[in-house]
C-alpha cells in the first residue's frame, strides 16, 4: 500500500532492501545499495567490524559484532498463534 504509493510518487527513487537477505549476504546487499545511491564501495563500509572509531550510541557494543541474524526466523516460534491472522491477510480485499 504505502510501498506502492511511494514507488508511484517517486519512480526509480525507492530502494527495496530485504533485511533477511541483508543479514545473510551483507557484502553483496550493501554493495547493491551503494551502487543504487551512486556511492563508491569503501572497505570500511563492508568491514564495519574493524572500524576503530568511537561509538557513542546505545548500540555501541552491537557495531563491533557481525550483523544480527538470529531474529529473522524467530516469528516461527509463534506461527501457530499467527496462522489465523496470516490467513486473513491472504484473503483478497473487496472493493466497491
Amino acid at each position: 500500500m504505502l510501498d506502492g504509493f511511494l514507488k508511484d510518487r517517486f519512480p526509480g527513487r525507492i530502494y527495496d532492501l530485504n533485511y533477511e537477505t541483508l543479514t545473510k549476504n551483507q557484502h553483496e546487499e550493501t554493495s547493491k545499495l551503494l551502487a543504487y545511491v551512486g556511492l563508491d564501495r569503501e572497505g570500511g563500509c563492508l568491514e564495519f567490524l574493524n572500524n576503530k572509531r568511537a561509538v557513542q550510541t546505545a548500540s555501541a557494543v552491537q557495531v563491533r559484532q557481525q550483523m544480527y541474524q538470529r531474529s529473522s526466523e524467530a516469528w516461527r516460534n509463534y506461527e501457530h498463534h499467527l496462522t489465523p491472522m496470516i490467513e486473513l491477510l491472504r484473503e483478497p480485499v473487496e472493493t466497491d
